[in-house]
Formats: C-alpha cells, structure tokens, sequence
C-alpha cells in the first residue's frame, strides 16, 4: 500500500512540474533518475510516518501525513550532494 501511495504522489509530482500536466517526457533518462529518488523519498516518509504511528491506523496515519516528510527527504536527496560539493 506505501509502494503504491508513494509512487501515485511521485507520478502526481512529475505530472505538475512546470505546469506541464503531463506525463510525457517520464521514460527520458533524467527525468526517470530525479523521480526514482523523489520515490525513495516518499517511500521513506511514508515507512517512517508508519514506524511512528502505533496502533492500528498506523497505515492510515501514513497514507494521509506520509507525503509531508516524503517530499521533503526527496528535496534533501536531490540537493544534498550539490551542498556537500559547496561545503567540501
């Protein structure tokens, strides 16, 4: 359920991305490689959100907040190599 809910939330990412609303040009080799990490992103949030949650809405509790960090590991992950090339 997370695999999917991730990777329904990167197709959505790619799909508004300069106001294109399309999803052509995802088979491109670059656009497949930025997305691929925005998934490992939000599959992170959303494992993360669910390791978290106790109780039986653990999953529920993902599904609806999951995407928050999930964005933003995926920001961090494209970003943090350039940073560390600044600060090395």
């Amino acid at each position: 359920m997370l695999v999917g809910l991730s990777f329904a939330w990167t197709l959505f990412l790619f799909f508004i991305d300069e106001g294109r609303y399309t999803l052509q040009g995802l088979e491109e080799p670059g656009n497949a490689l930025a997305m691929s990490i925005y998934f490992i992103g939000i599959l992170a949030g959303h494992i993360t959100v669910a390791l978290l949650s106790k109780g039986s809405r653990r999953y529920w509790v993902s599904s609806l907040l999951g995407w928050i960090p999930g964005i933003l590991f995926g920001v961090m992950l494209i970003h943090l190599p350039g940073l560390l090339i600044r600060l090395g």
